[in-house]
């Protein structure tokens, strides 16, 4: 059992240094030490009592090839002004950052950490400085008698000094997006739509397969012969290697004759947590129904290998977590004195373009079957639809703009609804687009019972005018269409003006055509 805590321990500890703004700083600075032994190498070799630029003919104006003096006191000048340009830089970008995550959601700051460009940026601006200093200690100035010039790693400093200049003006466009929060919004979304996939890994993983019809009836939670696999550290669950659960599984069942026992086949695995979702300390993150097992705890636990705890939260591993962030920023555009409605649009914006995607995307599923050997193995796992995700969040800036009483950003909503509704019927969701227009009908009969601007409903009630008369097609399409226009008559007949809800009424279409 320790040796598997460990393991479990370990991974997380380097999967945890991976994502922090200290990877690549640190290997850059390695590969420093090593860029400083191949030149003092090359210098000592082939350019021991070098004669000078002279030797260079035309180059010699792109080389540095002074005195030692000349080379102390430049190699001193790259190290500490580097030194203090990345002390001022990154002191006055935390400063920038830390007002927007006030301002905004503190999503920004591990998004900023986790920027590839940060860590880069900040790793070769250390190496450069760790580089000019060890190259410096090899100069020799003449003060003990010995006068030696490292040539090449001189001008290798010059070189990494004047890299780095043009790192800076990377550096600060990129963290322009960091501050200008209508490009970080759409940054976050898009961190959302390539991470989409992760919801569907078991349907595309070899050894597992979807099962929707027969399915066996789980255990009762009471019944004996359920074995439970605790977490010994608390964190958020970001993944799961459903391949290297499917190996475990294999080792595990095949040493305890399951494989090859039809007792096997009353064997059931639950997955207790959803991605993104907290485990406590000692809580169960999955459990297997093995009747008559013979393993111990440790063989069990090493179950534990296939699920990645972490103690925050990443879109990368959790797409619902970039929606709640969305919604969190949207939310904090319209409170007090940091409105920002333009932000506030933005989030509905990409929220809707999330849900579009989530329609086109295939559903993912929460139970399967595992070919374990001759075992079918019935798995699983909690998960929620993206789209029912993105629902939720938008109803929470839903609620927030109705009662600042912000008429654009329910305009948003109701236009995004409209396409949201168009594609559901595209792709021929069914289940989807009732989900939808349930759970619109609500946002219809809040927006026209409340907001008194008859310019913005008029086209809002435009907008859906013309998808009502684009959902004449098929039978299926004519029924959505009739409950749309029957919740769209049941909001107009809430305004509060009698007179502004019989124009509105005018703008529908007669229905049935």
């Amino acid at each position: 059992m320790a040796l598997t805590r460990t393991r479990v321990a370990l991974r997380r500890a380097w999967r945890g240094f991976q994502q922090s703004i200290l990877f690549f700083p640190i290997l850059l600075v390695g590969a420093s030490l090593l860029l400083f032994t191949g030149t003092a190498l090359a210098d000592r070799t082939f350019f021991q009592g070098f004669a000078g630029v002279r030797d260079l003919g035309v180059w010699q104006f792109l080389v540095f090839g002074g005195s030692p003096v000349a080379a102390e006191s430049l190699l001193s000048t790259i190290a500490s002004m580097w030194a203090s340009i990345t002390g001022v830089v990154f002191s006055v970008t935390l400063v920038a950052l830390s007002l927007s995550a006030t301002k905004y959601s503190a999503q920004v700051v591990p998004y900023f950490e986790r920027d590839r460009l940060v860590q880069v940026v900040l790793g070769v601006y250390l190496a450069t400085v760790v580089y000019a200093l060890l190259v410096l200690k090899t100069v020799r100035t003449g003060e003990t008698g010995e006068e030696y010039l490292p040539f090449l790693g001189t001008n290798v400093a010059i070189l990494l000094a004047v890299g780095s200049l043009f790192l800076l003006v990377l550096f600060i466009q990129n963290i322009a997006s960091y501050i200008r929060p209508k490009r970080f919004v759409a940054g976050l979304a898009g961190d959302v739509r390539k991470n989409v996939e992760v919801l569907l890994v078991p349907a595309r993983t070899a050894g597992y397969e979807v099962a929707r019809d027969n399915f066996p009836q789980a255990p009762p939670d009471s019944a004996p012969g359920w074995v439970h696999v605790r977490v010994r550290e608390a964190g958020f669950l970001q993944a799961v290697d459903w391949e290297q659960l499917h190996g475990l599984l294999h080792d595990l069942l095949k040493r305890e004759g399951a494989a090859v026992s039809p007792q096997g086949l009353g064997r059931y695995l639950k997955v207790h947590r959803r991605l993104g979702e907290h485990v406590g300390k000692g809580d169960a993150v999955v459990s297997l129904h093995a009747p008559g097992a013979a393993a111990d705890q440790e063989a069990w636990d090493r179950l534990l290998l296939a699920f990645r705890l972490q103690d925050t939260r990443t879109v990368e591993g959790d797409p619902g977590y970039g929606v709640e962030s969305l919604a969190d920023i949207s939310v904090t555009s319209m409170s007090g004195g940091t409105t920002d409605v333009g932000v506030a649009l933005a989030c509905v914006r990409e929220q809707f373009g999330i849900a579009r995607l989530a329609v086109q995307s295939p559903a993912p599923e929460a139970r399967f079957k595992a070919q374990v050997g001759a075992v079918s193995l019935p798995v699983e796992r909690r998960v929620e639809p993206l789209l029912e995700t993105v629902l939720r969040h938008v109803r929470r800036t839903h609620d927030k703009a109705l009662n600042e009483g912000y008429g654009e950003v329910l305009e948003e909503e109701l236009m995004g609804l409209a396409s949201l509704l168009e594609v559901c019927e595209r792709e021929g969701a069914g289940d989807a687009t009732a989900r939808v227009l349930e759970w619109g009908g609500h946002l219809l009969d809040d927006v026209f019972s409340s907001l008194r601007d008859v310019e913005t409903l008029e086209r809002v009630t435009e907008r859906f005018s013309r998808l009502l008369r684009d959902l004449q097609g098929t039978a299926r399409e004519r029924k959505v269409a009739s409950g749309l226009h029957a919740r769209l008559r049941g909001a107009i007949a809430k305004h509060k003006d009698a007179a502004a809800a019989e124009r509105l009424l005018r703008l529908l279409p007669v229905f049935p055509p």
